[in-house]
């Protein structure tokens, strides 16, 4: 149960996510967008990732994350039929040759971003591994609650594992309490940027952890960039922190 409970915390925090450059170097100069989410076909992120977990193969590695499609799905409990998705692949470049490389598909209304679905591939034959469903969907921003003080509770996300080689699926159902806190500048390696900081604390508990100790994450987005940074601490206090390297995200009309 513990070796599952992992895998819905790396499922649901492992993200996965992408962005650019708010102020400053001149190697990467922000694209001129008021959105803190970003997220078009060709866009990617580099992340520089860290993990203090003992139990942990590696203790730092590069994340890449690219948009490389846009299609139609269908998803079970989504009435209206096909919902168009976009198709974002993570990869590892350096730093853990043998990780599962992870296909993601984010809905994105123009009001809010949320993930339907997570497939986990195999790192030597690129098979299906695991297939995260999230329904109706795990909140990855929402356009319209920016400003400072803005809290709310998300509703209950029923979150279904399915494993190719175990006939049986594993389910949770999970709540979170979204924070925006005071605005930050933060200092990563793609430069510093003016962020939004929005906090997510994951209130009903993994399955086999201690419930009085939740996850909790902060995430840091910048306007024309989307997410640089974002702090993740787990339980019993294992804490993964991911850091903007470089990017590409498309300007509003099409140019870079």
């Amino acid at each position: 149960m513990r070796l599952m409970a992992l895998v819905v915390r790396l499922a649901l925090c492992g993200v996965e996510i992408g962005l650019t450059a708010c102020s400053t170097e001149e190697k990467q100069p922000p694209p001129e967008s008021d959105d803190y989410f970003p997220l078009a076909v060709g866009d990617w992120w580099v992340y520089e990732e860290t993990d203090d977990d003992p139990d942990t193969a590696w203790t730092t590695r590069q994340v890449r994350l690219e948009v490389v499609d846009s299609v139609e799905m269908d998803f079970e409990l989504d009435a209206e039929g096909a919902l168009p998705v976009l198709v974002v692949e993570e990869t590892y470049p350096s730093g853990d040759d043998l990780a599962d490389p992870r296909v993601a598909y984010d809905y994105d209304d123009g009001a809010v971003v949320v993930r339907k679905r997570q497939e986990i591939l195999d790192a030597a034959t690129d098979a299906p591994k695991r297939t995260v469903d999230y329904e109706p969907g795990l909140l990855r921003f929402d356009r319209g609650r920016t400003a400072a003080g803005d809290e709310w509770d998300g509703d209950y996300m029923q979150v279904t594992i399915s494993v190719p080689t175990q006939p049986d699926d594993g389910e949770w159902l999970l709540e979170y309490l979204y924070e925006v806190l005071a605005p930050e500048t933060v200092t990563v390696p793609a430069g510093t940027f003016d962020c939004l900081v929005l906090k997510r604390t994951c209130q009903s508990g993994y399955p086999g952890e201690d419930e009085v100790s939740p996850e909790v994450s902060v995430f840091y987005f910048a306007t024309g960039v989307g997410m640089v940074k974002a702090v993740t601490g787990i339980g019993g206090g294992v804490t993964t922190v991911e850091e903007l390297v470089e990017l590409h995200v498309t300007a509003p009309d099409g140019g870079a």
